[in-house]
């Protein structure tokens, strides 16, 4: 999404960027439509067990007034 953003900011702002490269267009898996299930499942079971982020709370949020 940030290359996509990148690109458009530049299309509408040209005076302000020199350059633009986007790499979102490359490594796209050589993936067929009837792929897809499977991806989605196994994409989803590792969703199951996300990593923690690095981030501790010492003390959990007060509720907003």
């Amino acid at each position: 999404m940030g290359g996509i953003l990148s690109c458009l900011y530049a299309g509408l702002r040209p005076e302000r960027v020199d350059k633009v490269v986007s790499l979102e267009g490359f490594g796209i898996a050589p993936t067929t439509p009837d792929m897809a299930p499977e991806r989605y499942r196994n994409w989803l079971g590792q969703l199951q067990n996300p990593p923690r982020m690095h981030v501790t709370l010492s003390a959990p949020p007060s509720p907003a007034a």
